[in-house]
């Protein structure tokens, strides 16, 4: 015979939804669309490890516009990998 206890807990456990990793961003909190293109950064904490950077840094980077990205909606940063590296490999490739 089993315990209410461990009865709440199989049910709860029956209930419980599979997470996708790979539809969350890097602090796991935002959720984001399935099936978008992994070239894709989302928000600035994933931006700034990209480039090895602090957040701060990705922020003013970004803002200045030394860094290519866009802002969805109020506070979502995104960047493309591709679009980074660009401009990464031009600045190295410019005369000094």
């Amino acid at each position: 015979m089993s315990t209410t206890r461990e009865r709440l807990s199989t049910t709860a456990q029956a209930h419980e939804q599979p997470h996708n990793d790979a539809s969350r961003d890097v602090r796991g909190t935002t959720p984001r669309p399935p099936n978008l293109p992994t070239d894709i950064l989302w928000g600035v904490r994933a931006i700034a490890e990209y480039v090895n950077r602090t957040e701060r840094q990705a922020y003013h980077l970004v803002a200045t516009g030394a860094l290519p990205a866009r802002k969805i909606g109020p506070r979502l940063i995104v960047a493309r990998r591709s679009e980074i590296d660009r401009v990464i490999s031009s600045q190295e490739a410019a005369p000094r």
